[in-house]
């Protein structure tokens, strides 16, 4: 499955998440730039999906999504293309609501770390059942979270080191983007980064989206925390207070989740990986380096330690954490500092998994 769209929002309810951005959806509605997104009829929607063979690639309580195949000379400027065609489900007018927030969030970016929107329908009969739907670029290889945990599903291929830092740094640059926007993205997670067949990433689902805080204020006073348990920023659960920071300590969780092959929330007895590491391995966080899916695969030293610093940072209390601007400059870093052949290329997680040699 390329989507995963059971359980998004931890905190919230979806009549929750429209409430808080209805009136975010009105300013832009009307504030923006033109923007070339096409509108297609129900009939149109259809033949996209009979030429992929009706294929389900993710469902949830919102929506449900195929893959539609739009052939070559459909509409003039449209390539032949694979595409997601994502149907919200009609039976709750909140879902609904979740697709003018989407639309309208996904026809003012535009970055290539963010999924493009090709285009929308909006079929309303006068008798029968309405019809709202999103088609968005194809990703064909599937979310990041099923990379890391459930390679059964691609022939047990691990993703290889070098990749899960340059998927790390997509991330970075996609809320750096949002955050020059003075957007808060509020649920980045592994789940949310599609990737596409040369494991570039691209970040999805904005429902959870709001504007960022605006001088003289520091914050944003959100009515109910929205977020994923594990990647949520404790002090914004507690005060409700949202800013650019909570994007940051849902990054410093993914660098563990990437980097770690861990889960964010253990299984069985849902404990966080960020409490592990700020309190129970806070002087010996590699010993959880045990992953068996990353034990074939090689990393750099140095890589590793830079990460692990940058995910402590952005773990820190607020007013401690990175900016985006320096998080990308941590990446620009270790970019730099790559040699060929790789100095540090001597270990594996393999060793690891046998402790952290002296």
């Amino acid at each position: 499955m390329d989507w995963v769209l059971e359980g998004p929002y931890w905190f919230s309810s979806v009549k929750e998440i429209n409430d808080e951005n209805r009136q975010v959806v009105r300013k832009r509605r009307h504030s923006g730039q033109p923007v070339s997104i096409l509108e297609f009829t129900e009939s149109e929607i259809g033949h996209f999906l009979n030429q992929a063979h009706d294929t389900i690639i993710g469902e949830g309580q919102s929506a449900r999504v195929w893959v539609g195949l739009i052939p070559d000379g459909f509409r003039h400027g449209l390539s032949a293309q694979h595409a997601a065609v994502k149907e919200y489900n009609y039976t709750s007018h909140d879902t609904f609501d979740l697709w003018e927030i989407e639309r309208v969030h996904l026809m003012k970016l535009a970055h290539p770390n963010i999924i493009k929107l090709i285009g929308y329908c909006h079929h309303k009969p006068h008798n029968g059942q309405e019809k709202k739907v999103l088609v968005l670029e194809h990703m064909p290889g599937g979310n990041l979270n099923e990379r890391l945990f459930h390679i059964d599903k691609w022939n047990n291929e691990s993703v290889e080191w070098d990749k899960r830092v340059r998927i790390l740094h997509d991330a970075a640059k996609a809320i750096k983007y949002l955050h020059g926007m003075n957007l808060i993205y509020r649920d980045l997670k592994a789940e949310n980064i599609l990737l596409d067949s040369d494991m570039n990433a691209k970040l999805v689902d904005f429902g959870a989206m709001i504007d960022g805080p605006r001088p003289p204020n520091a914050y944003i006073e959100t009515p109910q925390p929205i977020g994923t348990m594990g990647y949520t920023d404790p002090s914004y659960i507690e005060t409700g207070r949202a800013d650019m920071g909570i994007d940051i300590y849902s990054f410093g969780v993914l660098i563990l989740v990437v980097i770690l092959g861990r889960r964010a929330v253990t299984t069985k007895k849902k404990t966080e990986l960020s409490v592990k590491i700020n309190e129970k391995y806070k002087d010996r966080p590699l010993d959880l380096l045990r992953s068996k899916k990353l034990r074939r695969d090689s990393y750099r030293r140095k890589e590793l330690q830079s990460l692990l610093d940058l995910a402590r940072r952005c773990l820190e209390e607020a007013s401690k954490r990175p900016t985006c601007d320096g998080i990308l400059r941590e990446f620009e870093n270790i970019q730099a500092a790559k040699t060929w052949p790789p100095s540090g290329f001597d270990m594996t997680l393999d060793s690891l998994s046998k402790g952290f040699p002296d």
